[in-house]
């Protein structure tokens, strides 16, 4: 008669146990203290093994101490907060995503890393990486502190959302769309536009397109160029967003000049990029940070037809009717 070592098998799922994590777990790790994660880690068998200024990585140890059969590593940074699990098994991992789904996570593949899987809900985002060579799948969870809505103030502001889950997650998800943005030259983008067709309207013209995140720029007033933007009729309002550097959509020439303290470059209409700011701008407003499209009133001549750079100076002396019709938000380096 085959008999069951109770023993061992009692060690075996109790080692399982401890060296597997919940999705929930995972999550809520990310908002540990350190002191709090070190206890709560310890307690299920796993052991600091590096320590670094930004990270300190555990690992899991069998009863004889000698091989490592899970790691966790713990990064430093504060925002987003971020934990690695890795060396999960095939099954551990299906299950995962099992629960991640029902979550109702948007799943999507990075570009240029294949094996990458990335999963997004409201301020979470989930890296799943798949280790074919040994059938193992390392997982890092990213958690955001997001700001609430009343906290925005400044078109700035909107930079802290970097992905459409998490205009969704301060805002709400009626209150956002996915749409594709059509740039001058007729080429079309995804993007997201936070309350469509109203005067707080936001479009988020993203790096990553396929998974609607990373902002390359975030274009505010004007027309919206978005395909549901076409099928709307009725006016928009006035856009009222308003820039920390106080610029504001129906700004004058002669208010941004004051303002800047100095005279402002911008090219001609009637090409696509007619109305925008030349490179060589410069005085109290940090131009690097926001680019403004210009319109005008009385400009139908040929001098404001061309591509040609005007000056302010000129303008306001010719009594140009020329005001700003749309914001463009660029994010600082690395953001």
């Amino acid at each position: 008669m085959y008999r069951v070592n109770f023993i061992a098998l009692l060690f075996w799922f109790t080692t399982a146990e401890c060296q597997s994590f919940s999705f929930t777990e995972m999550v809520n790790l990310t908002n540990y203290t350190t002191s709090k994660f070190n206890n709560y880690v310890s307690k299920r068998g796993f052991k600091p093994q590096e320590q670094e200024d930004n990270f300190t990585k555990y690992i899991f140890l069998d009863n004889k101490e000698t091989t490592a059969e899970k790691c966790i590593t713990k990064y430093n940074s504060t925002n987003p907060y971020i934990v690695s699990f890795d060396r999960l098994t095939a099954a551990e991992y299906a299950d995962l995503k099992q629960k991640i789904n029902a979550e109702g996570f948007t799943e999507g593949v990075l570009k240029g890393a294949e094996d990458t899987v990335l999963y997004q809900k409201n301020n979470i985002t989930i890296y799943a990486v798949n280790e074919r060579n040994e059938n193992y799948y390392n997982l890092t969870v990213e958690n955001k502190s997001l700001p609430k809505a009343k906290d925005i103030r400044y078109a700035e502001d909107l930079l802290a959302l970097n992905a459409h889950e998490h205009i969704a997650a301060v805002y709400g998800t009626a209150n956002v769309v996915k749409d594709v943005f059509i740039t001058p030259d007729g080429k079309e983008r995804n993007c997201s536009v936070l309350f469509p067709n109203s005067s707080r309207e936001v479009v988020f013209i993203w790096s990553d397109e396929a998974n609607y995140r990373n902002a390359q720029l975030i274009r505010i007033g004007g027309y919206a160029r978005t395909k549901s933007a076409l099928n709307y009729e009725r006016p928009v309002m006035q856009n009222y967003w308003l820039s920390n550097q106080g610029i504001y959509i129906g700004m004058s020439l002669k208010e941004l000049d004051k303002l800047n303290g100095n005279e402002i470059d911008f090219y001609g209409w009637d090409w696509n990029s007619g109305g925008t700011l030349a490179s060589n701008n410069n005085g109290n407003l940090d131009f690097k940070k926001i680019s403004l499209l210009l319109s005008c009133f009385n400009c139908s001549d040929g001098r404001y037809k061309r591509n040609k750079i005007n000056s302010s100076t000129v303008a306001l002396e010719e009594d140009r009717k020329i005001h700003v019709t749309t914001m463009v938000i660029l994010p600082s380096n690395g953001e």
